[in-house]
């Protein structure tokens, strides 16, 4: 300001509404023994959970992080970070996504509960990058090539032993569909609804349909308690 002689604004961002007070009204005053005001500054504050989600998504790639800090419901969280992931994909050097996703798992631990980050990115920027669900995918994939021999050896066809794998490999997907989408329950749950109880657990267990399972996780972004939750299981 001295040096360039040019009018400064001042602007405070808040990240989460934690950071808020009485004290960032936008103005700051001091005042002597005498009770006269000596000095009054003024600043703009951006709360940034009250700003649009388009914003950032349809903004500058810098501030796409911030997307998920955005006025936002939670049942929405998903469809914003698989906007971000094609708007990474459509206008960002590739170079610099890695950078961009590390920034936004870091800040979606300021209102989520860091496995909720850590799987929700994982969900909606391509569930084949697990090395849990590759290794599920891949024990499938076993299963199948060893059901296809069983069954090529017992029919004595070719064909026998294709369908079993296939067959096989098909089972494979699903289970590992099926467990990614038992275990996103529970690290989503925990982090909104508390531990769940033996009951909770036992009923996931007996829960094989890759789709009613990932129906039931998108359930628990809006679900207020387990019972609520469960109650939806089909």
């Amino acid at each position: 300001l001295r040096r360039h002689e040019l009018p400064v604004e001042s602007t405070v961002v808040l990240l989460r509404p934690q950071a808020d007070g009485p004290g960032l009204s936008g103005r700051y005053e001091q005042f002597g023994p005498s009770g006269r005001q000596t000095i009054v500054f003024q600043f703009q504050v951006i709360r940034i959970w009250e700003r649009p989600v388009e914003e950032f998504l349809q903004g500058s790639l810098a501030l796409l992080p911030l997307a998920p800090l955005a006025r936002i419901e939670p049942a929405a969280l998903t469809d914003v970070v698989a906007q971000m992931d094609a708007r990474l994909t459509r206008d960002a050097p590739p170079e610099t996504i890695p950078e961009l996703w590390a920034s936004t798992l870091i800040l979606m631990g300021l209102r989520y509960h860091a496995d909720v980050g850590r799987h929700v990115l994982r969900r909606v920027r391509q569930m084949r990058e697990s090395t849990t669900y590759q290794a599920i995918l891949e024990e499938g994939r076993e299963e199948g090539v060893a059901l296809g021999r069983r069954q090529g050896r017992e029919e004595g066809r070719e064909e026998g032993r294709e369908e079993g794998r296939e067959e096989g490999h098909e089972q494979g997907l699903e289970s590992g569909r099926a467990q990614e989408a038992r275990r996103l329950i529970m690290l989503f749950g925990a982090a909104r609804l508390g531990q769940p109880n033996e009951a909770v657990h036992a009923r996931l267990d007996t829960l094989t349909d890759a789709d009613s399972l990932d129906r039931l996780a998108e359930r628990l972004l809006t679900a207020a308690s387990w019972q609520e939750l469960m109650a939806d299981a089909e």
